[in-house]
């Protein structure tokens, strides 16, 4: 690899040597002879890593001989997206590891950034060679996040009737774009039969031509691209010009049908698209591509930059604009037909849903042409582009793509309803839609308003757990070793409900800010936050729980059902615990446990209550280590009997009657209208139901029943002590 004209020895390319090769539907050995690896020569030279959010662009010609039919120079360019050149890359042209491309075939040399890769096609011919063009000594290097090239793949060479055939036999090699270091998709032509035009597969052992060649397939392919997991390629022919999708997502086997996605024919004749980007705008639903900006070479009516939006199944041009040329001096858009003004070829550019859409293009001149940059805000349509960089002379650029960076984690949105959580489902959809596979290091958010069962197969490990939706219940399933794991956090809002079925492993923190958590396995989380919205269940929560103002603790399925909640420990103030009581038995009351300290301070108790109860009849409601803090109230009691609306009050002095029977920090109901009231004491976590003051009923069995709590407590946490002894 040469930088600035320097060659590096350090990092060879992967070596490619031979394999099985499937062109025209059927797979045919591959000798080693046509598959090498590039073997680099003296310096002391290095790329530097690409940047983060600059581009990449593909730039022909050594600046000093005239651009030609003949093989040039292959350089890439990165620059910012302000127009600040960062390095110049320079592929060799003499080598044994030359890459080269044609001087003046604009339709080849679009390079493409997928993946962590840049993907460069080319001849593996030596610089001023003539009739490149029309070779088979094509030849595809990938580069990685470094600036280095990491595989060199040559193709075969005996054309079409060779055996191998070869793939663009004898025609143009127009586009690549990688899926890994040793894979990637080309696009071309052919010259005569069989047809070995339109896209491949290259697997770094095996050729296939991915693409049918069929009547009314179309077999000479321009740029390729991938969005939303699929394969795309434009293409100007007899039987379709616009963008063309190939097969399902991204195939590897032979003769999958094309279909014409986006039909620029319709809107003029002699449409002749080129570089392409889709993106999702969020209007016809999540991950739906909507958005089209088409790169049109011609110089007349309806070339240069399209615009195309989707409605429904119906794509429709919204506008098209030339760029003025270099002789205007100026730098306008403009519709129609003009003087001097030029049509695009490379396409590059993002999308955000404030800011539109900001592209990036080269224009069509044969030399020292432009890498321009348009924004389109989506209000009014544009008057202006910006001259980022030019060419210079005996230069043309072709391709341009956004830089590659490290392969880093996705944001993946749950993309059904009931499914399975592992590495190789394609449940998921990204911010421009598609349909992925979940790797750990991802982001993942539930969202909408359905829900679903999520049953997790395997050791899922996402950097973070987001579950928005508005309505509706995930319930997410797990066992022994199929569990979430890692040190992932997990982020509970909107109006939806969460449950936990089984263990988690994560350690991150959890934070409940909307709708409910309902914990009915293992909640692993170190530190659990709830704020404006519920956590229950009738699990544990392992770490330390911090209960927020707008928060609520709610043990069992609330509302509606009863059960034992267990924290690590449990503090914050301002926020209300919502406890249920339906019977006397096991498992009628909700009972919330701590391993820990449980803080009153500060926060409210409500208590709902199914039924009547005889004088005497208690409920543990809250099981702790030690406790803290004085509640900030109890809300009137909700009831389907005389309990309901009984009003609550902190006994005023330690000479209250209660303080000296119960102890002191007793609240107390008001009366029944069958005379009874309840009682409940914070410094053992028991309600329980007396009656009028004078009788002996209440000491006897309020104090006993109180007592027999007490010893029962103390006796199972004595053997408990000695079991984990």
């Amino acid at each position: 690899m040469a930088v600035n004209g320097a060659i590096d020895p350090a990092r060879a390319p992967k070596v490619v040597k031979a394999g099985v090769f499937r062109g025209l539907g059927r797979p045919i050995a591959l000798a080693a002879a046509v598959l090498a690896a590039a073997l680099l020569t003296t310096s002391t030279a290095r790329a530097t890593p690409f940047s983060s959010g600059s581009l990449v662009v593909e730039r022909v010609g050594d600046g000093t001989t005239t651009l030609s039919g003949t093989a040039a120079q292959i350089s890439v360019l990165e620059v910012t997206k302000s127009g600040s050149l960062t390095q110049t890359i320079i592929l060799p042209s003499s080598e044994s590891n030359q890459q080269t491309d044609a001087g003046q075939s604009t339709s080849q040399g679009y390079l493409n950034t997928y993946g962590g890769y840049v993907s460069v096609s080319g001849y593996n011919a030596a610089a001023g060679t003539a009739g490149v063009a029309a070779s088979n000594t094509k030849v595809n290097s990938l580069l990685d996040v470094t600036g280095e090239v990491v595989t060199r793949t040559l193709f075969p060479t005996g054309g079409q009737s060779g055996s191998p055939p070869s793939p663009f036999s004898s025609n143009n090699y127009r586009s690549s774009i990688a899926t890994s270091g040793s894979t990637f998709y080309g696009t071309g032509a052919s010259a005569g039969l069989p047809n070995t035009g339109g896209a491949w597969y290259v697997s770094g052992t095996t050729f296939t031509q991915v693409s049918s060649t069929a009547t009314g397939q179309p077999t000479n392919l321009r740029n390729v691209e991938i969005y939303n997991n699929q394969l795309y390629a434009s293409a100007a022919t007899s039987t379709g010009t616009g963008i063309w999708s190939i097969g399902s997502g991204l195939p590897t086997t032979a003769s999958n049908t094309s279909t014409l996605a986006i039909n620029t024919g319709t809107f003029n004749a002699n449409a002749s698209p080129y570089g392409f980007v889709l993106f999702s705008t969020g209007s016809q639903g999540s991950g739906v591509l909507d958005l089209a900006y088409i790169a049109d070479d011609r110089t007349t009516a309806g070339g240069g930059l399209e615009k195309w939006t989707l409605s429904g199944t119906t794509w429709s041009n919204s506008w098209s604009l030339f760029v003025s040329g270099t002789p205007t001096g100026s730098n306008t858009l403009q519709s129609g037909t003009a003087t001097n003004f030029a049509g695009l070829r490379g396409l590059a550019g993002t999308y955000d849903s404030v800011l539109g859409a900001s592209l990036y293009a080269t224009t069509t001149e044969l030399n020292n042409n432009r890498l321009i940059s348009i924004l389109d805000t989506g209000t009014a349509t544009p008057s202006t582009y910006t001259t980022l960089q030019s060419a210079g002379a005996n230069y043309a650029f072709r391709g341009v793509d956004l830089s590659p960076t490290a392969a880093g984690p996705n944001a993946l949105v749950w993309n059904t309803t009931t499914g399975t959580w592992n590495t190789t489902s394609t449940v998921w959809t990204t911010g421009t839609g598609g349909t992925l596979a979940f790797t750990n290091g991802d982001s993942v958010t539930f969202s909408g308003t359905g829900g679903g069962v999520v049953t997790i197969s395997g050791s899922m490990q996402p950097s973070s757990i987001t579950v928005s939706a508005t309505s509706g219940t995930y319930t997410f399933v797990s066992s022994a070793g199929n569990l979430l794991t890692g040190t992932t956090g997990l982020a509970k809002s909107g109006g939806g409900t969460l449950i936990l079925s089984g263990s988690t492993a994560f350690t991150g923190s959890t934070a409940v800010t909307g709708g409910s958590l309902l914990v009915n396995g293992v909640l692993s989380s170190t530190t659990t936050t709830v704020s404006g919205g519920l956590l229950g269940g009738s699990g544990t929560v392992g770490g330390a729980v911090q209960l927020a103002a707008g928060g609520t603790i709610a043990p069992g399925a609330a509302p509606g059902g009863t059960g034992i909640l267990t924290l690590g420990s449990l503090s914050g103030t301002g926020g209300t615990f919502a406890m249920e009581i339906t019977g006397t038995g096991a498992g009628q009351s909700d009972q919330l446990v701590t391993g820990g300290t449980l803080n009153y301070a500060g926060n409210t108790l409500q208590i709902s209550i199914a039924g009547t109860y005889a004088n005497g009849s208690s409920w543990d409601l809250f099981d702790f280590t030690t406790q803290s803090g004085t509640l900030a109230a109890i809300s009137p009691i909700v009831a389907d009997s005389a309990y309901n609306g009984l009003a609550w009050g902190l006994a005023a002095t330690s000479a209250n009657y209660y303080d000296q029977k119960y102890g002191a920090g007793i609240w107390l109901s008001d009366w029944s209208t069958g005379g009874q009231r309840f009682i409940f004491n914070q410094a053992t976590g028991v309600m329980t139901v007396v009656p009028e003051p004078s009788t002996l009923v209440m000491a006897g069995a309020g104090i006993a029943g109180v007592a027999l709590l007490r010893w029962r407590r103390g006796h199972r946490r004595a053997r408990e002590s000695a079991h984990n002894g």
